[in-house]
């Protein structure tokens, strides 16, 4: 384009080749593409999609009967963005922005097992979602002040057979909030801050469990719902 700054398209495409010997071979094709368009004076409009693919780790694949090998494709996600961006004064600017991920092939076990020697030890059954919005309120450090302030809402659930319930990811956090400040002092020192809330990880509450002596194993008994709780959000303050 004659002028990146107005309107600026970049596309492209990862070629992911994977090998684990005796046990896996795939290859992933993702497209992807951004575009950035200037609106007003210090204004952006940005948006991005693709696909980003993940190939199953080797414990996922293995399998003791080395004449078998693993029938799985990589997981995928399918990654959308949409947001805006100003420019405020020299160095200060505020960006927001939305985004969706549709997933698929994610890998769960196989609850179809028969036998430990013949059967696929995982499947690709699994899909999830994820929604939410960022937000950033950013000073550059061209001054002697400088930090930024940045908040993520957002919602992710899996699903992990055609006929399951849709329930959270283990690692789903439904507020994160960064505030980060730092002043630039004389002889070249810096003193800064940052303060830091999460929101806790969801849990499955038990009730309890049987021990196996044979196998030294617990079976655990459930008393809710899968990640139905959560842990105790995560406050820090730190100060360097």
């Amino acid at each position: 384009f004659k002028d990146p700054e107005r309107l600026l398209i970049t596309p492209g495409l990862r070629v992911t080749p994977v090998r684990i010997v005796d046990e896996l071979d795939t290859i992933s094709f993702d497209p992807r593409i951004i575009a950035r368009a200037k609106v007003v004076k210090g204004g952006f409009v940005k948006a991005a999609t693709g696909i980003y693919s993940q190939p199953p780790q080797s414990f996922e694949a293995y399998h003791p009967n080395p004449d078998i090998r693993t029938e799985l494709v990589n997981e995928r996600a399918w990654t959308s963005t949409l947001g805006y961006e100003q420019q405020l004064t020299q160095g200060l600017s505020v960006e927001l922005e939305v985004f969706t991920k549709d997933l698929d092939n994610l890998i769960v076990s196989n609850r179809e097992l028969q036998s430990l020697s013949t059967d696929q030890f995982n499947t690709n059954e699994g899909v999830g979602r994820v929604k939410g919005l960022e937000f950033m309120l950013r000073q550059a450090a061209i001054n002697q002040t400088f930090g930024w302030v940045s908040y993520t809402l957002s919602k992710s659930e899996r699903r992990d057979y055609p006929d399951s319930e849709w329930v959270l990811f283990d690692f789903d956090q439904t507020h994160i909030l960064t505030v980060v400040g730092g002043y630039k002092l004389p002889y070249g020192i810096e003193a800064s801050g940052r303060f830091q809330y999460v929101t806790g990880n969801p849990y499955t509450p038990y009730a309890g469990g049987v021990y196996d002596i044979d196998q030294n194993f617990y079976t655990a008994f459930s008393s809710g719902d899968t990640n139905s709780e959560r842990l105790p959000s995560f406050v820090a303050l730190d100060l360097r």
